[in-house]
């Protein structure tokens, strides 16, 4: 493994970036290894994505899959290392579909379609054990005696930078919005990148260009949170702890909760009988999709467990003797 993406990069005199057996992180190199070549299948997602826009035709699903795939490569994201091993198979599998809509695209415009190498032509091993075998064709500094350490560098620059483009464009999406200029942007780095370009000043054009990105990113992003949250403002706050039952909602996942507390918004129960309703809304929760889906609406189990919900009062009690106002 070769790993120099974040702040907690093992450094020394003679550089920066993890190698060996484990990282700074925890992240093994097992499961680096596998998310190189995740975002190397990715390259050739967009070598055939980024031509077929050329030519009118696109696939918002594979450029949704693309923001989550180089997402969960994030340091602390995930490190399953089966999970990439799956991740890589579908990511071959809209490559083949992405390379249909392209070459389907130039036969009617009346173009014949390229031959195109690198990793749009990379057939990825079936198990871990070939993915393995293959890392050198996807690791980060592949090829840097021949491209030269500072191509190398801004190379780096350009897919870390697309790290953070995509985890933001991600969770804007996640929440509701999208910007086509984003996916556009990130195909045609992708391509750059797959292409091996060795020219360092148009390396950072590119750099420069996904920084343009991210702020349309960070404004999808705003507009996801302040058009469903409303705008934030200082709040006073209990920091002191109480005895009682929680539920943590984690940051993909607010508009579930949001439709979870609009639906239980001014309902009050017993104890027994608030535990039983909210365990099962928390079960329905839990049978959400993923993040990586698009369709994230609270699911029946939840919205009919609040709806069998009984009024008992103005207040319940969640534990101790307090009681909790609605």
């Amino acid at each position: 493994m070769f790993c120099y993406q974040c702040e907690q990069t093992y450094r020394s005199d003679a550089g920066a970036g993890c190698a060996g057996a484990k990282g700074m992180c925890g992240k093994d190199a097992t499961t680096a290894d596998l998310q190189d070549i995740l975002l190397y299948v990715c390259e050739g997602v967009g070598q055939y994505l980024h031509r077929a826009r050329q030519l009118g035709a696109t696939d918002i699903d594979a450029d949704r899959f693309i923001l989550f795939a180089f997402f969960t490569t994030l340091t602390n994201v995930n490190f399953n290392a089966v999970k990439f091993v799956e991740l890589i198979q579908r990511a071959s599998q809209i490559r083949n579909r992405a390379k249909a809509l392209y070459e389907d695209a130039a036969r009617a415009a009346g173009k014949t379609p390229e031959r195109l190498s690198g990793p749009a032509a990379f057939a990825p091993a079936d198990n871990m054990a070939g993915l393995l075998a293959q890392a050198s064709e996807a690791a980060v500094r592949k090829d840097a005696a021949i491209l030269g350490e500072d191509a190398v560098g801004a190379r780096a620059l350009i897919l870390y930078g697309l790290k953070g483009v995509c985890a933001y464009a991600h969770h804007a999406r996640v929440l509701g919005e999208e910007r086509d200029a984003i996916y556009a942007t990130v195909e045609h780095a992708l391509d750059m990148l797959a292409r091996e370009e060795r020219d360092v000043a148009t390396l950072l054009d590119e750099a420069l260009a996904l920084g343009r990105a991210n702020f349309l990113a960070m404004e999808a992003l705003d507009a996801a949170n302040t058009g469903t949250f409303g705008a934030p403002t200082p709040t006073s706050v209990r920091v002191t702890p109480i005895k009682g039952k929680a539920i943590l909602v984690l940051y993909a996942w607010r508009n579930a909760a949001g439709a979870f507390l609009s639906q239980a918004q001014g309902l009050s129960a017993s104890r027994r009988q608030l535990r039983r309703r909210l365990a099962g809304a928390a079960e329905g929760i839990r049978g959400l999709p993923r993040p990586d889906r698009h369709d994230l609406q609270l699911p029946d189990r939840a919205a009919a467990a609040l709806s069998r919900t009984h009024l008992h009062g103005g207040t319940c009690r969640l534990g101790g003797r307090a009681p909790h106002r609605r």
